[in-house]
């Protein structure tokens, strides 16, 4: 069952985020939202988005060592997509240094960080969290909607 993040989730969401070597900084932001798949009380998986209307920017997509290749991630990223499409995001980017065959499959495209709109420079990821190595990703609307 994939459920929205409360305070009491958030130390298991930083263990598997350090774990998965993903960035902390900003997760406490009020523009971030935070999803889970939780099983028994252990986490099992983790994504979420920052709110940067009418863009927004996905991040910390991170599955439990023991609980990888199971589609967790996958479910997860596709509940997130349809999420943001349902509170009418125009686009949706992303960094990744390990998973861009992956965002390409599910219908993001790569762009140049030139591209990148401004307000989304403003994130943690953008000002230093995320290496300068990461590639960029963005989804637009139309393939957002396959996703709700």
């Amino acid at each position: 069952m994939i459920q929205r993040v409360t305070a009491a989730e958030m130390p298991q969401i930083r263990r598997v985020l350090e774990w998965a070597e993903l960035p902390l900084d900003g997760l406490d932001d009020e523009r971030v939202t935070l999803f889970i798949i939780q099983r028994n009380g252990r986490l099992q998986a983790v994504v979420g988005y920052e709110d940067y209307a009418p863009y927004t920017l996905i991040r910390s997509l991170a599955v439990s060592l023991e609980c990888r290749r199971q589609g967790h991630g996958r479910r997860l990223l596709h509940f997130v997509l349809g999420e943001v499409a349902r509170q009418g995001f125009d686009e949706a980017y992303g960094l990744t240094t390990s998973i861009p065959l992956w965002l390409g499959r599910l219908g993001f495209c790569e762009i140049a960080r030139g591209d990148v709109p401004v307000a989304l420079l403003a994130s943690a990821e953008f000002q230093g969290a995320c290496p300068d190595s990461a590639g960029v990703f963005r989804i637009a609307r139309a393939q957002l909607a396959s996703h709700a």
